[in-house]
């Protein structure tokens, strides 16, 4: 979570008919004892703050780890087998894991090596040549060439979004978020897992929130409690987790198939509209992952047009969560400055009005009566 009191990161608006449209709502409720003063607002009103997902320690998925000394199917495999009657040194085979988990060695045939070490892979190759009478005492050598890959793309709200191969053993979705650069300061909570899955569908019926499993290499199973997951296009699997949730629960690190789509959700547009005695009455667009308080937006605004020991009543305009109706907020510019409680984070969509008081209407109509300009106002500091 970041909070900040500067001004220069924020990109302000205006936008005349939004401004209009705001400025109805806060004169009508102007007209109101406002509901609760800003010292006093209940938790249920309370606009939430934005996490800045960047901070997040995507290391905390969890999941199940890869021993990368092990064979997987997919693996290009070295393979040397002397008998001690060659002539020179024996031929190097390259050969490939099928997906049963065999390789195809030359005179012997078809021998199962995947999710073996290379000791055990050479073990399992001499004793088969030995048993299929190919040779007496082989001395087999066995070395990894190639790791076969996934093919993953990252988009959305990643520093480097594009498509990655990922080693097979470790293709997770920490693994590709981390490719990617991690998360930018746009991301929302939400990341969506678009898959092939070989038909598979989660938890035996198609759009069933359930326990999604994922076969990773050679079969090795990876479960998350999936968030929202259904079947996507046929032979597809679609699955929406939150990586807050998923970071703290440690099970979202969903195991990622060849041609997999990982996209990070974007936080949407969030604004707040200031009216009223400011010099410049705006619609001020928030930061991606940041918070704006009442004094920023008001400074957003350029100031109050007359001086804050003039111009300090403010009514803040706020639509009650999950509601259609409204609720007023009282709050003090001189109180903001002194005291955070006052000086409350503001939701999307507020309305701040710098409200007209007697005093200011009377200073105002003296103003353009007798010319004092808004300077000579200001010496009331």
């Amino acid at each position: 979570m970041v909070e900040t009191n500067q001004t220069t990161n924020y990109r302000a608006r205006t936008w005349p008919g939004a401004i209009a449209l705001a400025a109805l709502v806060a004169l009508s409720a102007g007209c109101q004892t406002a509901n609760f003063r800003a010292r006093d607002l209940p938790t249920t009103l309370a606009a939430g703050t934005v996490p800045d997902l960047r901070t997040v320690d995507l290391g905390q998925l969890g999941g199940r780890s890869y021993d990368t000394n092990r064979i997987y199917m997919g693996d290009v495999l070295g393979v040397q087998v002397a008998t001690g009657a060659e002539k020179q040194a024996p031929e190097l085979w390259q050969l490939r894991v099928r997906e049963d988990g065999a390789v195809d060695v030359p005179l012997v045939g078809p021998v199962t090596v995947a999710r073996m070490n290379l000791q055990e892979a050479e073990n399992a190759i001499r004793t088969a040549s030995m048993q299929r009478q190919v040779f007496r005492h082989p001395a087999v050598g066995i070395s990894i060439t190639e790791r076969n890959v996934n093919r993953i793309t990252v988009a959305g709200a990643v520093n480097e979004p594009k498509e990655y191969e990922i080693p097979a053993t470790g293709s997770t979705l920490m693994t590709a978020l981390l490719a990617a650069g991690g998360l930018n300061e746009k991301a929302n909570r939400y990341v969506e897992v678009r898959q092939p899955v070989g038909g598979q569908i989660i938890g035996g019926q198609r759009n069933r929130v359930a326990q999604a499993s994922f076969a990773g290499p050679n079969g090795m199973p990876n479960s998350v409690n999936a968030f929202n997951a259904s079947a996507g296009a046929p032979n597809e699997q679609v699955v929406r987790v939150d990586l807050l949730s998923a970071v703290t629960s440690g099970t979202g690190n969903i195991y990622l198939n060849d041609g997999a789509v990982v996209t990070v959700e974007e936080q949407p547009p969030r604004f707040v509209h200031v009216i009223g005695l400011v010099r410049q009455q705006q619609r001020v667009e928030i930061p991606p992952g940041e918070n704006v308080r009442l004094t920023d937006a008001i400074a957003l605004a350029g100031g109050t047009s007359m001086s804050p020991v003039i111009a300090d009543k403010v009514h803040i305009v706020r639509k009650r969560p999950e509601q259609n109706d409204t609720v007023v907020i009282k709050a003090s510019i001189r109180e903001a400055k002194r005291n955070s409680r006052e000086n409350i984070v503001l939701a999307p969509d507020d309305v701040v009005a710098v409200e007209e008081t007697p005093l200011t209407f009377t200073l105002g109509t003296l103003q353009g009566l007798l010319g004092i300009g808004v300077n000579g106002l200001n010496q009331l500091r």
